[in-house]
């Protein structure tokens, strides 16, 4: 099976993302972060097809902003996406969105914790985090393969320094964080 995804390329995006993943679930990926736009495919999806979509989604920044919390299996806390042309290309036939809606998302916490999950959810809600995304691509995807994304763009690379100077997220967003789940972690021992 193949996907197309949208890659996010800013560093100080991945790192942010990959920070607040680590803290509320102890995600250590290595990949930048990405949504998957279309898809399953079950045959090779050609590079003209993936260059037609770039062409539909122009040069519009992506809006990362806002929190949000579903459960189907496990507990999902996100935060949204919003972008006027990514709808133009969306394609999920398992996800259909006359049944699911348009609700693209980058997931920070999954899981079955319920307690992490709220936590996740309140402190995503009260940092009002909005970011503008110039930088992003489309890709293909084979499931089960092992090199995403080539390491030019590493997620860990670098910080958020430039997003934080120019006071879109608090610097110790990422201490605070830790703070948030080490106190849920307390409080629902507690309740034991």
């Amino acid at each position: 099976m193949e996907f197309i995804f949208l890659e996010f390329l800013d560093s100080e995006i991945n790192a942010l993302i990959h920070g607040l993943r680590h803290e509320f679930m102890g995600d250590a990926q290595n990949t930048n972060v990405h949504i998957t736009v279309r898809g399953p495919y079950y045959e090779k999806i050609e590079a003209n097809l993936i260059e037609s979509f770039e062409r539909q989604l122009g040069a519009e920044p992506i809006l990362i902003h806002s929190a949000g919390m579903f459960r189907n299996k496990e507990y999902v806390v996100y935060i949204k996406i919003e972008s006027l042309n990514l709808k133009r290309i969306w394609w999920k036939p398992d996800y259909p969105i006359e049944s699911y809606g348009f609700n693209p998302h980058i997931t920070i916490y999954k899981g079955s914790n319920k307690s992490i999950a709220e936590c996740a959810y309140e402190f995503l809600r009260s940092e009002n985090i909005k970011l503008l995304c110039h930088a992003y691509k489309l890709t293909s995807y084979v499931s089960k393969q092992y090199e995403l994304f080539p390491d030019e763009f590493s997620p860990r690379a670098g910080n958020f320094l430039g997003l934080s100077n120019r006071r879109l997220i608090k610097p110790d967003i990422l201490q605070r964080a830790a703070n948030v789940v080490r106190q849920c972690n307390k409080g629902s021992a507690g309740n034991s």
